[in-house]
């Protein structure tokens, strides 16, 4: 439920607690690409506080992303109570991946 803390400008961000960086869910050490697109890269005070690569900054893809965090929250947990076959099957790939590290 962390994603909603980095909706809206600098100063809601900061009464959220969306300071920290927010880092991909494949544990592989690099930002959430979901996370840079969907709020932008000039818009997160994560971003302002801690040191980060600077190519970073204008991160883009062409990979669709949600409007917000909140829009993405809300996704995620749709099928929490009763996952899809599709959903069980990328949780145990994720589960697989992070024991292997």
């Amino acid at each position: 439920m962390k994603l909603p803390s980095y909706d809206g400008e600098i100063f809601d961000q900061l009464t959220k607690g969306g300071t920290p960086l927010f880092m991909c869910h494949q544990n592989d050490g690099c930002l959430c690409g979901g996370w840079l697109q969907t709020h932008g890269t000039d818009n997160l005070l994560a971003l302002r506080l801690q040191p980060v690569d600077p190519s970073v900054y204008g991160y883009t893809s062409k990979v669709p992303c949600f409007a917000s965090g909140t829009e993405a929250m809300v996704h995620g947990m749709a099928e929490i109570e009763n996952p899809s076959p599709k959903a069980e099957k990328k949780i145990a790939g994720l589960v697989k991946k992070r024991a292997l590290t």
